[in-house]
């Protein structure tokens, strides 16, 4: 049976007018890795793939300590998968997708 999201339940309308993540499926293999490149240096790797389809969602993060207080976040986000896979982009309309795109961002975190 297809889903029709162009008229979600109104439970799932108020969590998405809300700005609350979620995911269609039940069964994911998540695994992830944290290499420490140099003491000051930190490789962050997070696969995540839905096991009802081949689609998937890819995390890469760096981390550079530059001082004590001062840390440097490098990161993307990067989904694939073909149209009508999770990650690939749900079919919300006819020849409509929604889908997550690639992201890309750097954040200073400083301590006082």
């Amino acid at each position: 049976k297809q889903s029709q999201y162009d008229a979600p339940p109104e439970k799932l309308q108020q969590r998405l007018d809300r700005g609350q993540v979620f995911v269609l499926g039940k069964s994911y293999l998540a695994p992830g890795a944290r290499t420490e490149l140099s003491p000051l240096f930190t490789w962050h790797n997070n696969l995540i793939f839905p096991l009802q389809d081949e689609s998937g969602f890819v995390q890469q993060r760096l981390e550079l300590h530059v001082s004590q207080k001062a840390l440097i976040t490098f990161g993307i986000n990067l989904p694939y998968g073909p149209h009508r896979s999770e990650f690939g982009g749900i079919m919300v309309q006819p020849d409509a997708f929604l889908g997550n795109g690639i992201t890309a961002y750097v954040r200073l975190a400083r301590r006082f």
